[in-house]
């Protein structure tokens, strides 16, 4: 189907559009979103290519880097994506960010990406030149895999390939999560070690309004934990008649729902001018990795 261009500035002509003329123009728009997201991608590719520097730090222009560090003045290279993708001269990423207006970080990032799926997604590459599978959905992939051997990675990529465009986000990354564990099981252990690191809790300052905010990074099962205890307690103190009822479900939803205060208001005051009790506004962070 032929892409249909509409000026979107052009309110009149958008509003004479009958249904069926809207349909098309959004199927064929949505087409050559897709066709133009993948061309970008091939594009990037070869943009690498073009900038790729060989084991004697040549590239194919034949300009002469260094990659060991020595040689000052003179532009590194540098390996962007995963084991088995070419070095990239260093500088080929801010020209790239330039030609697209974004970041040096963010044309690397597109880069690595566009290498690691044509060298090491090799299946998953396919399907993205034929249309079959989003562009930004293949990067997740890549970047999920960067830190895999090319191995560990083209094991993934047989396991999702197939997958990849039939599943909504939700259901797919958890496939991917268990290909990428499967893969290398060796490499989930100590990534699991790292986040079993960053647990923490901290406590903020007690603001003059009596809240004082305290942010948590747990595992779901304790988070899950606390959230049942906290909300039992408000239910006993709403039952002893200390405290308003909680609004139904608050401290049951999620966790981000947690920042929001559970009011107080004591019974037992002697003067409505009394500051209310200190509360706590609670924000938890769940790893459910």
């Amino acid at each position: 189907m032929g892409s249909i261009s509409v000026n979107m500035f052009d309110s009149e002509a958008l509003s004479a559009m009958p249904s069926g003329a809207v349909a098309a123009a959004v199927a064929g728009t949505y087409r050559e979103l897709v066709e133009r997201e993948t061309g970008l991608l091939e594009l990037v590719a070869h943009w690498a290519d073009l900038h790729s520097v060989d084991t004697d730090g040549i590239d194919p222009g034949g300009t002469r880097y260094t990659q060991s560090g020595l040689g000052a003045g003179l532009e590194q290279s540098r390996r962007l994506g995963g084991a088995g993708t070419p070095d990239v001269a260093e500088f080929a990423a801010a020209e790239l960010g330039c030609l697209q207006e974004t970041t040096t970080a963010a044309a690397a990032a597109q880069m690595a990406d566009a290498l690691d799926l044509r060298h090491r997604l090799p299946l998953l590459w396919v399907r993205v030149r034929a249309g079959q599978v989003r562009g930004w959905k293949a990067r997740k992939v890549a970047q999920a895999t960067r830190d895999l051997t090319a191995a560990a990675a083209a094991d993934v990529d047989r396991a999702v390939a197939g997958a990849i465009s039939g599943l909504p986000c939700a259901r797919f990354e958890p496939l991917l999560t268990a290909a990428i564990i499967q893969a290398d099981p060796a490499a989930a252990d100590a990534r699991a070690r790292l986040w079993e690191a960053e647990r923490f809790v901290r406590a903020g300052r007690t603001r003059d309004t009596g809240l004082k905010l305290l942010i948590a990074k747990a595992n779901a099962g304790d988070v899950i934990w606390f959230m049942a205890m906290v909300n039992r307690i408000a239910e006993i103190l709403h039952a002893d008649g200390i405290s308003t009822p909680p609004t139904p479900g608050v401290l049951k939803r999620s966790p981000s729902s947690l920042n929001q205060p559970m009011p107080f208001s004591s019974s037992r005051a002697t003067s409505t001018r009394l500051l209310r009790p200190p509360a706590v506004l609670i924000s938890i962070q769940t790893d459910t990795r």
